[in-house]
């Protein structure tokens, strides 16, 4: 599937095997307490109400504009100085279909609809079907959360055609591949290295520039099971000049997960889906756990 780059009014639309418009070089984040909670954190039945959407389905295909409210914990509204700037960005919006063949990394402005303080990203949603929304935020005053909800563009929809592992692990996207090295198999509670290999015409990609804070993202979800959300940041932190990022995390669950890792290469910000399987780990034995003390 090809879809080709967009910058589309307020949001940042990223379809599965795309790339987006050209970004400009920016600093990289120092390290911080919401990277290390965030990386690895899901969402939680009680996320699932602290997103007030004005709409939350469609009829047809096409432009979309979503406004929506974020509550607090204390059920207030959370304004932009609620919020803080984490990766260059108050509000990080996550939105999936439900087989992992669309997925856009959106940012909302707060802005002043009909006299009202509202978050708002507006994009295109081609095609009809179901999408997960995560809302990523870091509230001055609350511990970092994902948020979660449901939107749906309703009609005919195609049949659901979950993605499945390459025998590579790798995917093209405007010229440039991405190959994924990781231990095999993985297992759940490991702590997993993922190392992305970015390459053009069979050369490295040296041009690899921050995006958001970092060298790349990385948004974990398994299939058929929306709960389970990770976005992990990378643990280089100097500009690579072998093309190779590398990030780390654990799988807490066995199943099959759509990796979409997202890039600033060659100057344009470009979305790579990679799916995988993730099998059972050992379980420890007693003997081993008394060993461990």
């Amino acid at each position: 599937m090809r879809i080709s780059s967009h910058i589309f009014l307020l949001g940042l639309l990223m379809l599965v095997g795309a790339g987006c418009g050209k970004t400009s070089p920016s600093p990289i984040d120092p390290p911080t307490n919401h990277e290390k909670e965030i990386a690895q954190q899901g969402t939680t039945p009680n996320e699932y109400s602290r997103l007030v959407f004005g709409a939350k389905s469609w009829s047809k295909p096409g432009p979309v504009a979503l406004v929506f409210r974020i509550l607090g914990k204390d059920g207030g509204d959370l304004k932009e100085q609620d919020l803080k700037i984490v990766h260059e960005k108050p509000v990080h919006l996550l939105l999936v279909r439900d087989d992992m063949t669309q997925f856009q990394h959106l940012h909302p402005t707060y802005q002043t609809v009909e006299g009202n303080g509202r978050w708002v990203a507006e994009t295109i949603i081609p095609e009809q079907g179901i999408y997960h929304v995560y809302v990523d935020i870091s509230p001055e005053k609350e511990e970092p959360v994902v948020l979660k909800t449901v939107l749906q563009l309703v009609g005919p929809a195609r049949t659901k055609a979950f993605p499945s592992p390459t025998s590579d692990t790798s995917v093209t996207t405007d010229g440039i591949r991405t190959a994924l090295t990781a231990p095999s198999p993985i297992v759940t509670g490991q702590s997993t290295r993922l190392i992305f290999s970015l390459t053009e015409n069979g050369q490295p990609v040296k041009n690899i520039d921050p995006y958001l804070g970092a060298f790349g993202h990385v948004v974990i979800l398994r299939h058929n099971a929306p709960e389970d959300f990770l976005h992990v940041h990378p643990v280089t932190q100097t500009k690579p000049t072998d093309g190779k990022v590398e990030f780390e995390t654990t799988f807490k669950t066995k199943g099959r997960y759509t990796l979409y890792a997202q890039f600033a290469a060659n100057e344009s910000v470009q979305t790579f889906p990679i799916t995988i399987d993730v099998g059972e780990g050992a379980v420890p034995s007693m003997q081993d756990m008394h060993q461990n003390h």
